[in-house]
Order: structure tokens, then sequence, then C-alpha cells
């Protein structure tokens, strides 16, 4: 049975390959290498969050708990982010591929409410993980201005 910590454990490492494929594109596209660096530093503060949620769950701060069954969308969607990653190694992903895989990347995440199968009864720890879901929304909205404003 997948327990709380090891879901955050899953959504840690997703969000950590989201911030390498954020940082790849930072590289490779150099007109919009300050975007890309933000979105990456974004991802970063969401591993660091992930990492602060564990430790008081660890801690006795607070208890989280699965809402009912956890699919494996969070694992599909990590596999996807490095398969993209791979590409962008190869110089296989043009500069408005990136950005609207970017955009469905985050929409997946929306969609399959990675954060939303968490709950608690810590305000603390509802608000971390309110934090966590708008913060997706708002990047899948700039990575949705950024599509129009360039393409």
């Amino acid at each position: 049975m997948l327990l709380a910590k090891d879901y955050l454990d899953m959504l840690k490492s997703y969000e950590e390959s989201l911030a390498d494929l954020y940082d790849a594109f930072a590289a490779r596209f150099w007109l919009k290498r300050k975007f890309w660096r933000q979105l990456a530093a974004d991802e970063r503060h969401h591993i660091q969050m992930i990492s602060d949620i564990r430790a008081q769950v660890e801690s006795g701060q607070g208890t989280m708990r699965l809402k009912g069954f956890v699919g494996v969308d969070v694992v599909e969607a990590r596999n996807f982010v490095l398969n993209l990653l791979n590409r962008v190694a190869d110089g296989g992903v043009a500069r408005r591929d990136a950005t609207r895989r970017a955009a469905e990347i985050e929409q997946t995440a929306i969609e399959g409410d990675f954060y939303g199968i968490l709950e608690t009864d810590s305000t603390g720890l509802k608000d971390m993980l309110g934090v966590l879901r708008k913060q997706t929304r708002e990047r899948r909205d700039h990575l949705g201005r950024e599509l129009r404003r360039w393409f």
C-alpha cells in the first residue's frame, strides 16, 4: 500500500525532473534563458516545500494520508519529463515545442490534481498544499501567455 510519505517522495522526484528540464531549456534557448531559469527556480522551491511537508509529517507536526486510490499519474508524468529531457540533450526540441510541452506538463499536474490527492487535518500543511496547487496553475497560465506572445 502506498503511503503519503512515499507519494511525497514521488512528487519530489517529479519536481526534480521538471527543474532539470527547465534548466536544460534555459541552456538551449538563450533568448528566453531568464524565463526558463525562473521556472526551474520555482520547481526547486516546490522541492523544498515538499521536503518541508515530509519533515513535518515525520516529526509528528501533522498527519497526512492519501485520498482513496492513487494512480501512477505522477510516475508517468515524471517519465514523460525525463524522455523530453533526453530529447533536449539530443537537440531534438524546438523553442515552441518546449513551451507547448511545458504547458502540457503543468496542465497534466492540474488535471491529475497531484497535490489534491493528499489530505491532512493540519492547517499549515493544507496551506502548503494549496500554495503548490496555486503555483502550478500560475505556471501553466504563464506558459500559455508565453505561447501566445511568441508564437
